[in-house]
């Protein structure tokens, strides 16, 4: 990777801070069992990971795309020069306004996408993942916390979907209108957030069903012919907010690359120990069908990806999911001899699969955060 800046380093320090602190609270749970079935750690890991996250992340002036917003907002006279046209984005655009009429100040706008971004997420994964600390530790090595900056609208829109993971979980005839509320919240911050609805009836089905291996041969397909079903795709983009993609030559001239072929794989990784733990996952009842399908899903996109990575986009909203799934397989899919070695083989891969993931961290810039550091010149 060459020099490591100083914000990825610190990231990091964070994060082996929270890691350790959850597996010391996971050997002194508390007398509440979790969404999944698990003793929940102490509380105090959850905290401590929200109050080291949330301000990193809201703090920052720049990281991925967090520029063009900063623009953006810098650009925009107060007074309702926002478009409130209702649709996707909606909310967004309210939301921006409302700190550009009351601050007038960038950074409080940074720091509400934050939160919204990152509660919720490990709120979920502390009530849904077991072990915590090994899903905190996913968190930033599998790069979600780090690309969570990069993209900001979508990922404020996954933050809201993920209030509706108990809807997503439950077996209550009215969970599906719940669900449905909860994604038109999320549309009206990112239009793409509608495809959760339907994920939402794909997911709900017993795992391994002949639907999941056809997904999985359907985006492969898709990938293949995808120069032939261009044309009707592009149409499809021009109503959408990625209508710029659809004439910029970025799919027509090749001017884009994909996903990599690395992504699938390690994509691949839960839904395999999965198959091969199948009389285990019973244990999950139906939640464990949900994080099976979800994990096809996840993967299936990412194969899609790799003609082009905008579609690894649609991959954010199903990310939290796929971490709770390695999580349980890693730890709970194995025997107890082995959970040892399967969880230091997680943590030492995913750590080598995190350095190309760090860009958005690598970029990170902060005018109030430790300003303008770096170790050794990153």
């Amino acid at each position: 990777m060459g020099d490591i800046s100083f914000y990825l380093r610190l990231a990091w320090v964070f994060t082996v801070i929270c890691w350790a602190l959850s597996m010391y609270c996971r050997s002194k749970p508390i007398d509440k069992i979790g969404g999944i079935g698990q003793p929940l750690p102490n509380p105090l890991c959850l905290v401590v990971c929200i109050l080291a996250y949330v301000p990193f992340s809201g703090l920052r002036t720049d990281s991925g795309d967090t520029f063009y917003y900063i623009l953006d907002f810098e650009l925009i006279e107060p007074n309702g020069t926002i478009d409130y046209k209702f649709g996707g984005g909606t909310l967004y655009n309210l939301l921006f306004e409302i700190v550009k009429e009351t601050v007038n100040d960038f950074h409080y706008l940074i720091m509400l996408t934050a939160i919204i971004s990152l509660v919720p997420v490990l709120v979920v994964l502390y009530k849904y993942s077991h072990p915590f600390d090994l899903s905190v530790y996913l968190f930033m090595a599998t790069g979600y916390f780090g690309l969570s900056m990069n993209g900001i609208r979508q990922y404020t829109a996954t933050g809201v979907l993920m209030l509706g993971t108990k809807f997503l979980f439950s077996t209550k005839k009215t969970a599906f209108i719940k669900y449905a509320v909860i994604v038109f919240l999320a549309w009206m911050i990112h239009k793409s957030a509608l495809i959760m609805i339907f994920v939402f009836w794909f997911v709900r089905r017993k795992a391994w069903r002949p639907s999941s291996f056809l997904l999985m041969f359907g985006s492969i397909i898709a990938v293949s012919l995808f120069d032939m079903i261009l044309p009707s795709f592009l149409k499809g983009l021009e109503e959408t907010s990625y209508s710029n993609y659809s004439d910029n030559g970025w799919f027509t001239n090749g001017e884009e690359h994909g996903s990599s072929a690395i992504r699938v794989v390690v994509s691949a990784v839960p839904i395999v120990i999965a198959y091969f733990s199948r009389a285990r996952m019973r244990q999950l009842g139906h939640i464990g069908d949900i994080l099976t399908n979800m994990g096809f899903v996840h993967m299936a996109l990412y194969v899609i990806s790799t003609y082009n990575w905008i579609f690894a986009r649609f991959a954010i909203y199903t990310s939290v999911y796929y971490i709770m799934l390695l999580s349980w397989v890693v730890y709970n899919g194995v025997q107890k001899k082995d959970r040892g070695l399967y969880y230091a083989a997680c943590v030492g891969l995913y750590y080598y699969y995190s350095t190309y993931q760090s860009y958005a961290i690598e970029m990170y810039q902060s005018d109030i955060f430790f300003p303008g550091r770096r170790f050794f010149g990153g």
